[in-house]
């Protein structure tokens, strides 16, 4: 037998009024969005990045490991070790992995605002019923 579940009420004081987010529909999201594309490029271009670190790397460990260290000269596997290497793909697909995580976050946030823009326009002129324990009535609003 599952659980009984309780809806809680919607705090009117958390969901923002109509217009509030775009403010009065003068912003339609286009700096979010703008953001958002910036972000997702330059994610793209350091997972492309790490994948040639990577690639690098694994060819110098494979470079490292097929040769023999003559004594006296300076050696290059140990100046610039292949690890080096993998720890710069991982950095740059973490970064990647940051970005694309705030890209989401803004193309979200846009289209939140977007919506409220479009909202706030539709809202232009607005008849809504009301009701109280005994009385009731419809309100009229205009915006211009």
């Amino acid at each position: 037998m599952p659980a009984p579940t309780v809806d809680t009420p919607v705090d009117a004081s958390s969901v923002p009024a109509v217009g509030e987010l775009s403010r009065d529909g003068t912003r339609r999201g286009a700096l979010e969005f703008s953001l958002a594309s910036l972000m997702t490029a330059t994610g793209a271009g350091l997972i492309g990045l790490g994948a040639v670190a990577f690639v690098r790397a694994q060819e110098h460990r494979d470079s490292c490991a097929a040769r023999e260290v003559s004594p006296g000269f300076v050696d290059p596997c140990s100046f610039d070790p292949p690890a080096l290497g993998f720890a710069s793909a991982g950095l740059s697909w973490g970064f990647a992995a940051l970005l694309g995580a705030g890209a989401g976050v803004l193309f979200a946030r846009g289209v939140r605002v977007r919506r409220d823009a479009r909202r706030f326009e539709a809202s232009m002129v607005e008849l809504a019923p009301w009701w109280l324990p005994g009385r009731g009535g419809v309100t009229l609003s205009l915006r211009f």
